[in-house]
């Protein structure tokens, strides 16, 4: 188990974060809690799990998100074009979306 979540909604969508990346994810109890939400306390919500030998690098992806590190696939992030680094953060925008490099602080498109 990588991550836990109170409803399916918010497991389904970090599940397919972990698919797009590359990884093989599955939801835990998420027929339990739509049946009854009232469980979600006795059996810790929606799980998402993923292999064993792929959890600590699952983990790792999960905290880049979390952290605003974009990675656009499995151990591979986005380089700053000026400066090759990977350190790359999403800012957001009005209308576009916009990444920054946290070395240079160009941007990244």
């Amino acid at each position: 188990m990588v991550a836990s979540f109170a409803t399916p909604t918010e497991a389904n969508a970090c599940r397919s974060a972990l698919e797009s990346a590359g990884f093989e994810a599955a939801l835990l109890d998420a027929n339990l809690i739509g049946v009854d939400p009232a469980l979600w306390p006795m059996i810790g919500g929606v799980k998402v799990a993923v292999p064993k030998a792929d959890a600590d690098e699952a983990r790792a992806l999960l905290g880049a998100i979390d952290s605003g590190i974009l990675l656009t696939s499995r151990g591979v992030a986005l380089q700053c074009a000026a400066c090759g680094s990977e350190s790359v953060r999403f800012v957001g925008g009005t209308g576009a979306t916009t990444y920054v490099c946290e070395r240079c602080g160009g941007a990244v498109e």
